[in-house]
């Protein structure tokens, strides 16, 4: 944010939400008003289903060549941590 104090929304992909809730909650701190958009392959949707739904909802497959990205199952406890940051 020191660097660019003009940003508007920041882009980050989500596998298990570790690095997104991460980013999401040093964005929120130093600058609230920043969107937090979160990036999912489209094969592999588990995480913006969840939070579409707001409960954790798992899919059949994940096929993605971003092994980061590839999640069956998401966990409830970080669903709702995503939709408390305020996501996009």
């Amino acid at each position: 944010m020191e660097q660019l104090p003009g940003t508007q929304a920041v882009y980050v992909p989500m596998g298990d939400t570790a690095l997104i809730r991460g980013v999401a909650a040093a964005i929120k701190q130093a600058k609230p008003s920043v969107k937090i958009v979160g990036v999912q392959a489209k094969t592999a949707p588990s995480y913006y289903l969840s939070w579409k739904s707001g409960a954790a909802t798992s899919t059949e497959t994940c096929n993605t060549i971003a092994d980061g990205l590839a999640t069956r199952t998401p966990d409830a406890g970080n669903v709702r941590a995503i939709r408390e940051l305020g996501m996009k």
